[in-house]
């Protein structure tokens, strides 16, 4: 089986999710993406969402138009690239279940502290 039998609904689903973000009223966006529990819910979506390091931009430039907080901007944009997939899948076959599982946990936590850190710096923004 090749990498995009592997991936190829997931990406479909990562690309049209960035697209209909352009949908989603502002108001839900401010709802839960602002400070502070905005944080931990685009945690959530950045581990589901198949986004890579350039299809997060657009992602997260029509999330904080919409109201978006910037650590939740932040989140999407380290962890969606860190730990879409791809990546994850090329970590447990080369490395194990133990360490892909490690290496997630650990960019999800760091992340979440930067983007607490800066979000505290620019003023809860």
């Amino acid at each position: 089986m090749g990498l995009f039998d592997e991936l190829g609904l997931r990406i479909l689903l990562g690309l049209l999710f960035s697209g209909f973000a352009v949908l989603i009223p502002s108001s839900l966006i401010q709802s839960y993406l602002s400070f502070p529990w905005g944080i931990p819910a685009s945690l959530l979506i950045a581990l589901l969402a198949y986004v890579c390091a350039v299809s997060s931009i657009p992602l997260v430039a029509v999330l904080i138009a919409k109201g978006a907080s910037m650590g939740a901007a932040i989140v999407i944009l380290i962890a969606g690239p860190a730990t879409n997939w791809s990546t994850l899948l090329v970590l447990s076959k080369e490395f194990g279940k133990r360490v892909t599982l490690c290496y997630a946990l650990c960019i999800a936590l760091l992340t979440v502290i930067v983007a607490f850190i800066a979000s505290l710096v620019l003023g809860g923004a």
